[in-house]
């Protein structure tokens, strides 16, 4: 699995979902889902300069932004993206 954030930018709906300007940071190694937790992934966003409070939301692989946007709340949904 590769991790991608989109950060930075603002989601809107004008008529379809998408986000809008910020910036992108891959992490180009390969993760291995059986070992991500949350504390991995908010260490990856405190490394690309995310301060503060945030909210982390993915899109579930196979669907688009529109039916696969999740907010990411536990280690189960770490395991469920």
């Amino acid at each position: 699995m590769k991790i991608r954030f989109h950060y930075k930018g603002y989601f809107i709906c004008d008529p379809v979902v998408s986000y809008k300007k910020g910036e992108i940071h891959e992490y180009g190694r390969e993760w291995d889902i059986d070992h991500v937790n949350l504390n991995d992934v908010d260490k990856l966003i405190r490394e690309i300069g995310v301060v503060g409070e945030y909210k982390l939301w993915y899109i579930c692989p196979s669907f688009d932004i529109v039916d696969g946007l999740r907010l990411l709340k536990t280690d189960m949904d770490v395991v469920r993206s």
